[in-house]
């Protein structure tokens, strides 16, 4: 049986649509025009493109009928709806005018990757890309598909899914696609249209309350310092955190200097009060 898609965008075009329906033959691509007939509409995967900052997110009362679809989501709205579902692909990673070689991955939608697509588009960039960071604790729970060869310290994912709601990072339309990534983009859908519909799973950790103390790396190592702590908070709590700095060397953070040495303390601090709310992530800004 031929399988299908429905296809919902903010872009007021009708050539999106129409790319890709190009693009995807020979799957039956359909067009929805509102929130309702995109969650509602019978197909195998519904395709969110939405690459543009907007208030069009979801309205609730549809969110969980969108929960029992299989999703594909692009761009930045696309990212902002499944934080609107509660779903974990990690925080933004904002890539600005340039786009990243992308790195295929082993993965279980897929198989096995180890392709690198040095352009995912031809020219400038039109949309923003958002990546998402792929942290330890995300690990277990994500399909990632494929990552952005863009070292800082963490993973970025390009292409990543959880359960069969899944997050494509480039937002630019398929017209301006290299084939490369076309072709990635294409197995993609097929595989999810294809893939029995899977509920996503995600099991926040949480850290024991106590006392930690760990070492900064020192600069000369070329290497990030990451260290992460997680807590479930039931209210809105003040978090305080304090920074000491032993021995003579200042600390600094992407090259100025936080903390300098003093003469009236061998051990001179910083402390830093954050409010935190339930459900939210922070960064301590040293």
């Amino acid at each position: 049986m031929q399988k299908s898609a429905t296809l919902f965008t903010h872009i007021s075009s009708d050539d999106v649509f129409a790319q890709f329906s190009e693009l995807l033959e020979p799957l039956r691509l359909v067009q929805a025009h509102t929130w309702e007939e995109a969650v509602r509409t019978e197909s195998d995967l519904l395709i969110l493109y939405l690459p543009v900052m907007g208030p069009d997110s979801i309205p609730v009362e549809l969110i969980g009928d969108l929960r029992h679809r299989k999703v594909l989501a692009i761009g930045y709205t696309g990212l902002r709806v499944y934080r609107d579902m509660d779903l974990h692909l990690g925080e933004e990673i904002h890539l600005f005018s340039t786009v990243p070689p992308i790195c295929v991955q082993a993965s279980r939608l897929l198989g096995p990757g180890q392709q690198t697509i040095a352009r995912s588009i031809d020219g400038p960039v039109v949309h923003q890309s958002l990546g998402v960071s792929i942290t330890r604790d995300l690990v277990p729970f994500l399909d990632v598909i494929a990552t952005y060869d863009y070292s800082e310290g963490w993973v970025t994912g390009a292409v990543v899914r959880q359960g069969t709601f899944a997050y494509a990072s480039v937002a630019d339309p398929p017209e301006r696609w290299t084939d490369d990534y076309g072709s990635l983009f294409l197995r993609v859908v097929r595989s999810l249209a294809e893939s029995p519909f899977e509920a996503p799973r995600y099991e926040p950790p949480s850290t024991l309350p106590g006392q930690f103390e760990f070492s900064l790396l020192p600069v000369t190592s070329g290497e990030a310092c990451r260290e992460e702590f997680f807590f479930k908070l039931e209210a809105p709590t003040a978090l305080t955190a304090t920074l000491w700095r032993p021995g003579r060397w200042p600390v600094s953070m992407n090259g100025r200097e936080r903390l300098r040495p003093s003469r009236n303390s061998e051990r001179p601090s910083r402390s830093i009060q954050v409010l935190q709310m339930p459900g939210q992530g922070c960064r301590l800004p040293w």
